[in-house]
């Protein structure tokens, strides 16, 4: 953001102030102006606007659902206060900027068990005796503002679906959507991985996907994940790909050399920079669809805690952990592997996905996802 566009901002923030506390309502287009640099929450006045036609929209999303939310806050257990010092970094990150911040999902028209679900995906489930796949009992660890706990809702028959957060402000916007939605399978609760011990209980299926990076020790959170499953259970991990990153690496490197703070003045007036670069690196990152929102971009690109993997490095951790590499759920990849390595059993050899990738290391440009499961 320049100079003169701040300047112009505060300058429309002190009118619009003067008009409400001299009680004439300001128009819909500085209301509308003001909305996008700063949510209409964030000022004292915006419970006295008059809600005209044309602001009922953005008044409901940033206004009346974040006031929800608050009071959704208070209803949301706590299984243990978060005492890890890189997980109170990552949850402060989460409360100031929720990620993400989602209006719809895509349901799926029949729900499975896990068993078709497996099948209809190609995954090859070697333990074919686990328990509950028919029915499971389900965690989402990490679930954010509860998309991926919805979708896993409409997704999967289901006797009940746990989903934690660090982040209270992330949960209360998931809990919204939930019951917005209609579904009342989904409980939350506020816990960090670390921790989830204490809830003394097993699960038959565990989704756990762009959490595990950014824990201070990764290996260590996806250990317990693996000791709250099952034996037979499914896990489904999403992980940073060392290659597919690399131009994101470098922009990082740029990040910290020129020490650029994660508040949002900043974050806001190094995009702009990047959407005037010439670079070939700064453009790739227009491909990102969280290039364009705030808390997204600060997801991509300011995070406080962050690493990537390697193929051989998962194959190592899923031998550490006794869990069984069952496939990658990723259609249009998929398609794209088996166009080049068409042997049967390809699709399940991690050696093979490596020699993939070197040829292709753009290709998980968004995480690594596949399912494990744990071997009894």
């Amino acid at each position: 953001m320049q100079n003169d566009e701040l300047k112009a901002l505060k300058e429309l923030e002190a009118e619009v102030a003067t008009r409400i506390e001299n009680n004439i309502q300001p128009g819909v287009i500085q209301i509308l102006v003001l909305s996008s640099y700063k949510a209409l929450s964030a000022y004292q006045w915006a419970d006295t606007l008059k809600v005209v036609p044309e602001l009922k929209n953005i008044v409901t999303l940033q206004l009346h659902n974040r006031q929800k939310e608050q009071a959704l806050s208070k209803s949301i257990p706590i299984l243990n206060t978060v005492s890890d010092d890189t997980s109170s970094k990552v949850r402060d990150q989460y409360e100031h900027n929720p990620y993400p911040r989602w209006l719809q999902v895509a349901s799926a028209n029949i729900p499975l068990s896990v068993i078709n679900y497996t099948k209809t995906f190609n995954l090859r489930l070697p333990e074919t005796s686990a328990p509950n796949l028919l029915k499971p009992d389900i965690l989402i660890a990490g679930c954010g503002t509860g998309m991926q706990a919805v979708e896993a809702a409409f997704r999967f028959h289901h006797r009940e679906i746990l989903a934690i957060d660090l982040s209270l402000a992330s949960l209360s916007y998931a809990k919204r959507k939930t019951e917005e939605l209609g579904i009342e399978s989904v409980k939350y609760m506020q816990a960090d991985i670390l921790d989830l011990h204490k809830l003394d209980r097993q699960f038959d299926l565990i989704e756990c996907a762009g959490v595990l990076h950014h824990m201070e020790n990764p290996v260590a959170g996806w250990k317990i994940l693996t000791e709250c499953l099952r034996p037979g259970g499914m896990l489904m991990i999403g992980l940073y790909s060392e290659s597919a990153r690399q131009d994101i690496l470098k922009v990082l490197g740029e990040i910290s050399q020129r020490g650029i703070n994660s508040n949002p003045l900043e974050m806001i007036t190094f995009r702009n920079e990047l959407i005037r670069s010439k670079e070939a690196h700064h453009k790739k990152l227009f491909l990102q669809n969280d290039f364009y929102t705030l808390s997204e971009f600060r997801d991509l690109l300011f995070h406080v805690q962050e690493h990537r993997f390697t193929i051989p490095q998962i194959q190592e951790c899923l031998s550490e952990l006794k869990l069984t590499f069952c496939g990658f759920h990723e259609p249009p990849i998929l398609r794209r592997f088996k166009s080049e390595f068409r042997e049967p059993d390809a699709a399940y050899d991690l050696s093979k996905w490596e020699a993939f990738e070197h040829q292709n290391p753009d290709v998980f440009t968004g995480m690594y996802q596949f399912w494990c499961q744990k071997t009894s």
